[in-house]
């Protein structure tokens, strides 16, 4: 199961939602609620461990981070596991993990194996299930 989109690509692997961007994307809130809406459509009710493959990513305004980081924003994942691939974004990654607080399990890696992992150690009981409209 796969989805192309403008800004993201989304695809199923073992259970793993894995998000891959658009590189140089430039995240603003409208982008933001529309990549949440094509992640929702895509999923449908049912709940994913996400993989965000950050490396396409070239800036996130304080807007969509706050709307990203919100209940609407995490809607449907039970984790996210981000790969960076510089050392600069796996320090932007934990600042912003720090300011902009999400009530589910949150990572930085900069292997996606690593990231893989990582998911799957985590509960069965948190992956997959369907949640209320």
């Amino acid at each position: 199961m796969q989805f192309h989109g403008d800004d993201i690509d989304l695809f199923l692997q073992q259970q793993i939602l894995h998000v891959r961007y658009r590189k140089g994307l430039k995240i603003d809130l409208p982008t933001a609620q529309k990549m949440v809406a094509a992640r929702l459509s895509f999923t449908g009710s049912r709940c994913y461990p996400v993989c965000l493959h950050a490396q396409g990513v070239r800036a996130i305004n304080r807007e969509a981070r706050q709307y990203l980081s919100s209940p609407d924003g995490i809607r449907g994942l039970t984790a996210v596991a981000i790969v960076t691939s510089s050392p600069f974004q796996a320090m932007m990654g934990n600042i912003l993990r720090r300011v902009h607080r999400v009530h589910i399990p949150v990572r930085l890696f900069s292997q996606p194996k690593s990231a893989e992992k990582w998911l799957l150690s985590l509960s069965s009981n948190n992956t997959a299930y369907a949640f209320p409209h």
